[in-house]
């Protein structure tokens, strides 16, 4: 059954295919033909316009020696020759400048005033071709039987003497039966392909050209804005009569000097008369698909008996392998070569499974781990022998028995993830339980969902004692804790010796009173361990000893310099981004900024006006390295220290060497300093680190 409908979709969709790339082909040669169709009419009434207008043109130019405004007679003679070379001409006259017809074919219109014709007031200017226009006075006059009044096409050239002065317009009226028979040989061309017709378009949308039931109404078609778009191509659009027609189309481009009057011509044919070839052949497709389909059916019915039969007993093998826990063998069948060579490679894959199953089990033995399968529709659980060891269980096991052995702090947040597992789709927690004998032991516990041949939920899972392991995790929290204990310690009392120094400094500077050099020298020291202990008292005081808020550093390094320097109208800014460092990076760049700031508070303002020293710490990721910049308005120091003779440039190019930073100094608009580090050094930067700190400390 499903074979036959499986041939049946196979035949519907390959007479599918075929149709719909036969479609995609007649529609391709159907659009190709009549976009020729299209162009060739556009030619060849270009061609037949530019020819007329050239037949005027020329007979105007050539008779302006000859013939006079009075002469009549030899005007009458040419016009009947020029009609007579090409009879569609319905009318040909010669008026003077004020627009009286001197002479014309048949004597017609002689005469009369035509002053106000749009050839005649056109003529005058120069050669002019009008659209096609009715001209119900020369129909009478003519008296030519027609079904609808007879339509022409103006052609006017001026006629100017030896002088140059104008002397009377030149003027034809083309009968618009001559754009017919055009028509009619075009589509002689085309005759292969039934219901082609062909339409001429104005550039304001007016059928001039076409079906009866056509002409002369208005027309607004994607087909007709592409021409004057594109200029040619083909489409398949719904008209007005509610068909869909395949469409070539062609923009009129005029010939040579003839620069064409913007008509638009259509060549259209009903979409389903140019798609009927393609309904033939996916009918005799679908017939020759069902007649080969039976056949196969017949076939098929007699080979699928002969293949079913080997294959379901090895499927009967290999249910029996799902019901039976011993070992089960897979029948070799010899029935043909494929489930011959399927039989042999099941049997192998059972061999190999067991031993796989047997490896398992050695390792599960190895690792004391044990193992778990709950059914959780009947709630039956089976354990391992050293599942019963670590719950400390002998009788039957389940979840009753389990959440009896679970500590009591625990059973909630077991019976919470117990809960889950149906959503989760898996479970993994460590909880405490108590044995018989009152100990408290850890256990990992991890499962997830499986199915089992009844379709039926089942969980499996392991089970493993953790208990050594989150003692000894506790005992190396305890020892870390104690670690940090000590170097907090470590930290305070190199803080407070620091600061003892720093007393022993400030006891000698003040003996010094008559060498303000060495006072001030022992005061610089002074300062730069007092940095040092600044940022041991940070670790100290810090949660994490082992790193450095190099911010919060310049903070206080900012504060306490400003306090140092009162009498001086300076105003210290700082705008970092809170990195952190460990102590061994910490204590050269601190030193660092120390010695920048103090050469900016010294040199930064001595014009005598307002200070400004700038601090920046900032990560640069494109260059992988963090950049300390310090920079002021004043002109910096003296011109020994800048080129690197001072003791602090010497002191600040030896602490840069110990971080393997790189110093830069610019003296431009200011003075500016910038030491760059790399970026391994430090830690807070990246997605999820906190925003810059800014912040200023002035003194007026």
């Amino acid at each position: 059954m499903a074979f036959a409908i499986l041939s049946s979709i196979v035949v519907i969709g390959i007479s599918m295919l075929v149709g719909a790339i036969a479609s995609r082909q007649v529609e391709r040669s159907s659009s190709a033909m009549l976009t020729e169709v299209a162009h060739q009419m556009r030619d060849k009434l270009d061609t037949g316009m530019f020819e007329r207008f050239r037949d005027i043109g020329v007979a105007a130019s050539l008779t302006k020696h000859l013939l006079g405004p009075g002469s009549a007679d030899g005007w009458r003679s040419l016009v009947n020759r020029l009609q007579a070379t090409y009879p569609l001409y319905a009318w040909i006259g010669f008026t003077d400048v004020q627009g009286t017809v001197v002479a014309s074919t048949g004597g017609l219109l002689e005469g009369r005033d035509v002053g106000a014709r749009p050839w005649f007031q056109e003529g005058l200017r120069g050669i002019h071709a009008g659209d096609v226009h009715e001209a119900l006075l020369l129909a009478k006059l003519l008296a030519e039987p027609s079904e609808e009044p007879p339509r022409f096409v103006d052609v006017a050239a001026p006629v100017v003497d030896a002088g140059g002065n104008t002397i009377g317009v030149l003027g034809a009226h083309l009968n618009w039966q001559w754009a017919e028979e055009v028509e009619r040989s075009v589509l002689v061309d085309a005759a292969r392909h039934e219901a082609a017709e062909v339409l001429v378009v104005t550039r304001e949308g007016q059928v001039i050209l076409g079906p009866t039931g056509l002409r002369h109404t208005a027309l607004d078609l994607a087909s007709l804005r592409a021409a004057r778009a594109d200029g040619g191509g083909s489409m398949v659009e719904r008209w007005p009569d509610g068909r869909d027609y395949v469409v070539g189309y062609a923009r009129s481009l005029g010939h040579r000097e003839y620069s064409g009057l913007g008509w638009t011509i259509l060549a259209r044919q009903p979409l389903e008369v140019a798609l009927a070839p393609v309904s033939t052949l996916r009918q005799s497709i679908l017939m020759v698909g069902l007649a080969t389909l039976l056949a196969s059916l017949g076939l098929a019915w007699f080979m699928a008996s002969r293949l079913a039969s080997p294959l379901a007993r090895l499927r009967r093998a290999a249910d029996r392998l799902m019901e039976v826990s011993g070992p089960v063998s897979i029948p070799l069948a010899d029935d043909y070569a494929e489930v011959k060579s399927l039989s042999q490679s099941l049997d192998l894959l059972v061999r190999r499974l067991r031993d796989r199953e047997e490896q398992v089990r050695m390792t599960v033995e190895a690792g004391q781990v044990g193992t778990w399968d709950w059914d959780m529709e009947s709630g039956a659980m089976t354990c391992s022998d050293r599942c019963r060891e670590i719950l400390d269980i002998d009788g039957a096991i389940g979840l009753a028995a389990i959440l009896d052995r679970v500590h009591v702090d625990d059973r909630e947040y077991f019976g919470r993830s117990m809960d889950t597992i149906s959503i989760l789709g898996e479970m993994r927690m460590e909880i405490r339980t108590v044995d018989r004998a009152g100990e408290t032991r850890w256990i990992d516990i991890r499962g997830r969902v499986a199915e089992n041949r009844t379709r039926s939920a089942r969980f499996l899972g392991t089970m493993i004692d953790i208990t050594d392991r989150i003692r000894l995790m506790q005992e190396l929290g305890d020892s870390l804790h104690e670690k940090d204990i000590l170097l907090t310690e470590v930290h305070h009392r190199v803080k407070n010796n620091l600061q003892a120094i720093c007393g022993l400094l400030q006891v000698e500077s003040n003996r010094l009173r008559h060498n303000p050099e060495a006072r001030e020298r022992m005061h610089l020291i002074g300062q730069r361990i007092a940095v040092l202990g600044s940022i041991h008292q940070h670790l100290y005081t810090a949660d994490n000893v082992a790193e450095v808020r190099i911010v919060d550093h310049f903070r206080r390094l900012c504060e306490t310099l400003w306090g140092s320097y009162l009498d001086r109208p300076v105003k210290l800014t700082v705008d970092a981004e809170p990195l952190c460092c460990d102590l061994d990076t910490a204590l050269p760049l601190g030193l660092i900024a120390h010695e920048l700031v103090i050469n900016s508070l010294k040199h930064g303002c001595a014009d005598g006006g307002q200070g400004c020293v700038r601090i920046g710490l900032h990560h640069r990721p494109e260059i992988g390295r963090v950049v300390l910049t310090v920079s002021d308005d004043g002109p910096g120091p003296a011109e020994d220290a800048a080129a690197g003779a001072g003791l602090g440039l010497i002191l600040l190019r030896a602490l840069a060497d110990q971080i393997d930073a790189t110093v830069e100094v610019c003296t431009l608009a200011g003075y500016r300093t910038t030491v760059s580090v790399e970026e391994h050094r430090f830690s807070g930067f990246g997605a999820g680190a906190p925003s810059r700190r800014a912040w200023e400390v002035a003194a007026t």
